[in-house]
């Protein structure tokens, strides 16, 4: 599986920035290694991230969902969706199907 680490590894030339909401989403943060973070204002400021980054790594979240639809603005948007084993085992089995690693 990607890890935060892997990915690191496979573009070194990028900066990794870690998104901070400005307003309590109800969600715990999550410290990770990054070079450097943002302030994320409203809904529009985090979508203009989005559009202008190279990519996105994300949690299990309406992150993944919501890069999807920024592709018609940034067709090269990578995006990358950690789980965790357990969860992914829980939708492997729920679904029946094996996904990509």
């Amino acid at each position: 599986m990607l890890s935060n680490e892997k990915i690191r590894e496979k573009y070194p030339d990028k900066k990794f920035i870690q998104v901070f909401f400005e307003q309590n989403l109800g969600s715990k943060s999550i410290q990770i290694d990054s070079d450097d973070g943002v302030l994320v204002k409203s809904i529009f400021h985090y979508c203009d991230l989005m559009r202008s980054s190279f990519g996105i790594i994300g949690l299990y979240s309406g992150q993944s969902a919501l890069s999807a639809a920024i592709l018609e603005y940034n067709p090269d948007l990578l995006s990358f969706c950690m789980v965790s084993e357990a969860v992914y085992k829980n939708i492997v089995f729920k679904v029946g199907l094996s996904l990509i690693s």
